[in-house]
């Protein structure tokens, strides 16, 4: 009984730190795949999505559990009824065997089949194929359609389904009004192996039509399925093509390393790099689906690379939207997330009243998802920033303080991005000439930034310096000389290190 006690308070903790990663954005899963995953990593069998459904308060993870339940027992619904046609048609091929009487075969095609045509492996996987699609679109069209017949099914076993696997109570009425139709038609591709096109006229289409889906899926039979071992259908390929992807992925540049090496002169070098990540980011939109999430870091890579040609960068923008509103609605934090990357490439290029406006659009996403995170806070950094360039400085200030506030209220006083507000506050009032505030909140940063030495090390280096130029003009000779001995040591580390 203690034992069992024990493992349940287990889990709950395992729960809880999953819920804290995702909270925090550690975690940011896009689909049933990498869901399933971070569960795993932690230990956490994907029965509890439901109950992670219910102690999460973020809607894009509650939105990607409900997909990812659906989806779950429409695999195992559909694979049963495979399992019962597969069986029938075994049935059914028997009987023409044994008798030409047609009469009491249930499908009408083999009824032109021969005796030679039955024996035959060709056209019995043909007919078995033809069989099994027909059946998915009947099938997908019951969930996805309206109608009475969708109404019972919903309800008798979707509902009751999901209840029992992961005891969550599935509001069925919910699926009229949901945005994220884009990831529960992935996430039924994914669990479900099915192949079809997902395209706006489908997704403008879902909970509206009696027959939203109008082309027939293929469901990937495997090439044995002509000897009906129904235990075998439709096994999935978790690892399809994943090294290949990974390998892309890695090569892909989407940082800020085109805008440092341009910045130090290097344009030769700037100019190869730029090429060879555009063709790498191409190459991995063709190992992507069309409007899946995992297009966006090449896109964006893109977007980085064309930024000389605003109009084009704004469409590869655009169609990073389309994305979003297609596959995840107006609830998840990627928008906010991409507003502020696009907005600082713009920021590298120069167009500061547009930097701004995304910067806005941003804090409004992320206020309207939190109504207090730390990813607020490194929004109104990023403002004060723009603002500390235009020499704006009332303006920053304000920004600054309000991050501030926004760190020390989600208690990160010992975070490097908590130390980095500190230090851009106190270059602020370096420059308004109130040295000893200034001092007072770089000295603060330098203290939790020694914490993050060797992952923040050039951080550091620039708040020393930015200390020693306070203490120089408040002609602190000795203070300057032992901060100058601090530097030099700490570079000397640096570059061993290096």
């Amino acid at each position: 009984m203690n034992q069992s006690k024990h493992l349940t308070v287990c889990k709950i903790q395992l729960l809880h730190d999953l819920i804290t990663k995702f909270e925090s954005l550690e975690f940011l899963p896009i689909d049933s795949n990498q869901l399933s995953e971070q569960l795993h990593q932690l230990g956490i069998n994907i029965k509890y999505i439901g109950k992670i459904c219910q102690m999460c308060q973020l809607q894009h993870i509650k939105d990607l559990c409900v997909c990812d339940m659906i989806s779950r027992v429409c695999k195992k619904v559909l694979r049963n009824n495979v399992a019962d046609l597969m069986k029938n048609l075994k049935y059914q091929l028997s009987q023409k065997l044994q008798s030409d009487q047609s009469n009491i075969l249930e499908f009408s095609m083999i009824q032109e089949l021969n005796t030679k045509d039955v024996q035959d492996i060709k056209i019995i996987l043909e007919l078995s194929s033809k069989l099994i699609n027909e059946s998915c679109l009947d099938f997908l069209n019951l969930l996805l359609g309206v109608g009475k017949e969708s109404d019972i099914f919903w309800i008798q076993i979707i509902q009751k389904q999901i209840w029992y696997d992961y005891s969550y109570n599935l509001d069925v009425t919910s699926r009229y009004s949901i945005q994220y139709k884009g990831m529960l038609l992935y996430c039924l591709q994914q669990q479900c192996d099915i192949s079809f096109t997902i395209s706006p006229a489908l997704i403008n289409g879902m909970f509206k039509e009696s027959f939203p889906l109008k082309e027939k899926p293929q469901f990937n039979v495997q090439s044995k399925a002509y000897q009906l071992n129904t235990s075998k259908i439709a096994r999935k390929s978790k690892r399809r093509n994943i090294m290949n992807q990974e390998q892309l992925f890695q090569s892909i540049k989407w940082s800020l390393e085109l805008c440092l090496i341009r910045k130090e002169g290097d344009e030769v070098f700037a100019n190869l790099l730029c090429e060879e990540s555009c063709e790498n980011a191409n190459k991995a939109l063709c190992f992507t689906k069309p409007g899946h999430p995992s297009q966006i870091k090449p896109l964006l890579q893109i977007i980085q690379t064309n930024m000389d040609n605003l109009e084009t960068a704004l469409q590869y923008f655009e169609q990073i939207l389309q994305i979003l509103d297609s596959y995840f609605g107006s609830s998840h934090p990627y928008y906010f997330i991409i507003y502020s990357i696009f907005g600082h490439y713009l920021k590298e290029s120069g167009y500061f009243n547009d930097t701004l406006n995304l910067y806005e659009s941003a804090l409004q996403c992320a206020i309207r998802l939190f109504q207090s995170h730390p990813c607020i806070a490194d929004i109104y950094s990023d403002i004060g920033q723009l603002h500390f360039y235009k020499k704006d400085y009332d303006n920053a200030s304000v920004n600054y303080n309000k991050a501030i506030s926004i760190y020390e209220k989600c208690n990160q006083y010992q975070s490097f991005k908590y130390a980095n507000i500190l230090l851009l506050q106190g270059q602020l009032l370096y420059n308004q000439q109130q040295n000893e505030q200034a001092s007072g909140q770089v000295e603060t940063a330098i203290d939790i930034l020694y914490q993050f030495e060797y992952s923040q090390t050039d951080l550091l280096i620039e708040a020393i310096k930015l200390l020693i130029q306070i203490c120089i003009s408040q002609n602190n000779q000795g203070k300057t000389n032992q901060l100058n001995l601090q530097l030099q040591l700490l570079q000397m580390r640096h570059s061993i290190m290096q």
